[in-house]
């Protein structure tokens, strides 16, 4: 390292970093070596040492992101980076430890939203199994029961053939939830838990998390976005695999409007989906269509658990601020390409949300996203500072995460994609 630069309360080194570093280990090792200097210079925890990877500012044109703050201190090379080694006070550091009452209270208040919209068909089924048995006077339990929002219908008033519905997706939670701390623990570091993010249209979105204290890697989080992401994926295919298992346990209790399963799950499940969302009957009397009526297949309860579960991964799975996917995108792509990345989920997610994507986009789950993306964004804003390093997050240097990165960007799009790809002429008219 060459030069420093003082700037108020931070001391910032800057040179070049080579790529292989030798003696000195991994970048990590690197820090933590700088780190236990400076704890036996000035006392343990007094100050804390950050190593940060320069980015190459824009090209000097048009360009949608502003120049970075640093310029490259000198020219890379292969072998070599621009880097910056920047010190600071603990105490000035914006490090949350713990949970005060309010968050508790808000997080407990989200768990509970949570769980009342995982188990809302339950409730429903159980509301008219007892004191609102009167609205089935001259109405099937099916009409009573349709929820335009969730696309979903009970035949019969069964509230424990339901229940797995609700308990299927707090499952996946648990099991996401202890893949992520198996991960931060095998890297050194704690999972502090955020806030549920409840769904009127998929039950949930997930929860947020960060890494409690300083992160000490962005690695480290992109081993704790893959291991969350893998966990719910697993778990999510358990229950469809136990779904299709069960077969006709169900007895026909659930009927689902066909679109609201992923494309991927309905061809498996040897359904399809219509050419224009709709199924529409030709009246014999007068030989004009009659109303449409949304296309619906019997289901069973650990079926939809599992495709509701597998469609909320896969929302967690954008690339979005605050989303698994974010982590996972930065990753492989870079922060700048992100960028552009970023902006172009949330166009189509507008789009989507106010059903310009084709007839077969649905529309609840974009607005979800939408919501979703903003409750991230504003929990993300606990946690500002960065990684203490970023030099061990490149994909040639991981290449086993980067294909399991990739792997699971890809089926999050591939299940993701409407039954139909949008007419992008028809978006303007």
């Amino acid at each position: 390292m060459t030069g420093n630069l003082n700037v108020g309360r931070c001391v910032v080194v800057r040179g070049l970093l080579a790529q292989d570093i030798g003696g000195l280990g991994t970048p990590r090792i690197f820090v933590e070596q700088r780190q236990a200097s400076l704890d036996r210079c000035y006392g343990e925890g007094k100050y804390q040492v950050f190593l940060q990877r320069e980015r190459p500012p824009p090209a000097p044109s048009f360009s949608l992101w502003r120049k970075g703050e640093f310029d490259p201190a000198q020219v890379s090379s292969a072998k070599e980076y621009p880097a910056a080694l920047l010190v600071f006070r603990t105490s000035d550091l914006p490090i949350e430890e713990g949970s005060g009452n309010f968050r508790r209270i808000l997080i407990g208040t989200s768990l509970a939203a949570t769980a009342a919209f995982c188990n809302i068909i339950a409730a429903a089924v159980g509301s008219l199994n007892g004191e609102r048995s009167d609205a089935l006077l001259n109405k099937s339990v099916e009409e009573v029961t349709y929820s335009p929002m969730l696309g979903v219908a009970v035949t019969r008033l069964d509230p424990d053939g339901v229940v797995p519905v609700g308990a299927g997706l707090l499952l996946m939670l648990i099991v996401q939830g202890f893949g992520r701390g198996k991960a931060a623990e095998k890297n050194g570091a704690k999972i502090r838990g955020g806030y549920f993010i409840p769904s009127s249209s998929l039950g949930t979105v997930g929860r947020t998390w960060s890494i409690s204290g300083l992160s000490p890697s962005r690695k480290t989080e992109v081993d704790v976005a893959l291991a969350g992401s893998y966990a719910g994926f697993a778990t999510a295919l358990l229950l469809c695999f136990a779904g299709v298992l069960r077969g006709d346990a169900s007895d026909g209790l659930i009927v689902l409007e066909v679109t609201r399963l992923p494309l991927l799950l309905a061809q498996l499940l040897g359904d399809s989906f219509p050419e224009d969302a709709v199924q529409t009957v030709l009246s014999l009397s007068s030989g004009e269509a009659a109303a449409p009526v949304p296309a619906k297949v019997t289901v069973d309860p650990l079926l939809l658990s599992g495709s509701l579960a597998v469609t909320t991964q896969a929302v967690q799975l954008l690339p979005l601020r605050g989303f698994d996917g974010h982590l996972l995108a930065r990753f492989l792509f870079g922060p700048r390409p992100l960028q552009l990345l970023e902006l172009c989920t949330g166009v189509l997610l507008l789009l989507g949300a106010v059903e310009r994507l084709g007839p077969n986009a649905n529309a609840t789950v974009c607005s979800t996203a939408l919501f979703a993306w903003a409750a991230r964004f504003f929990a993300s804003r606990e946690n500002p500072m960065p990684p203490r390093e970023d030099f061990d997050d490149e994909p040639s240097a991981s290449p086993a995460e980067a294909a399991a990165a990739a792997l699971a960007l890809a089926a999050a799009g591939a299940i993701l994609i409407p039954g139909h790809l949008p007419a992008l002429l028809d978006i303007g008219s």
